[in-house]
């Protein structure tokens, strides 16, 4: 487990975030997984999280992290979740990657005609970084994460305290 974009933590970010989706009504959700161990963690809490809420996994892809890898599955994935929402709207979709992999992923989703205005987009901590963050396609997306303001205020305080950033 750990600490290391694989572990229980990511597993106990998800959990917390389906709780907080099956708080504003939703039942339905899709993931996108590479083939990774923070992918299979990904998977594997949102299938038990939403159980346990009463919800649905309706549509799931998982993908090779490679460029390749990663437009094929948007694309495999954009067929799946229109055929899903044929049937029940999908609140949330699960993007259980990281860094430049995460970023492609949300854009070839956005592509393919999966939207984040009209679908939510959520993963792990892993999603905080500038690069993630700056990604138009995951803007409006849940993750676990510090809330920046409360984080800068801290900063800020910690130097003036210190006279150094925190590490």
């Amino acid at each position: 487990g750990g600490r290391d974009g694989g572990g229980s933590r990511a597993g106990d970010e998800i959990a917390g975030l389906v709780g907080a989706a099956s708080l504003r009504g939703g039942a339905g959700y899709g993931a996108r997984a590479p083939y990774s161990p923070l992918g299979e963690v990904g998977l594997a809490a949102l299938r038990h999280s939403v159980a346990r809420q009463g919800g649905e996994v309706v549509s799931t892809t998982r993908y090779q992290s490679t460029f390749q890898g990663i437009e094929e599955g948007a694309r495999a994935y954009a067929a799946e979740h229109e055929a899903a929402e044929a049937i029940a709207p999908i609140q949330a979709v699960l993007l259980a990657d990281q860094g430049q992999a995460l970023q492609s992923a949300a854009a070839y989703l956005a592509y393919f005609d999966v939207s984040p205005q009209s679908t939510r987009f959520f993963g792990p901590g892993t999603w905080n970084d500038p690069g993630s963050t700056k990604e138009i396609a995951l803007h409006g997306g849940w993750f676990a994460g510090p809330d920046q303001r409360l984080k800068q205020a801290f900063d800020s305080r910690y130097e003036a305290t210190y006279g150094a950033a925190p590490h």
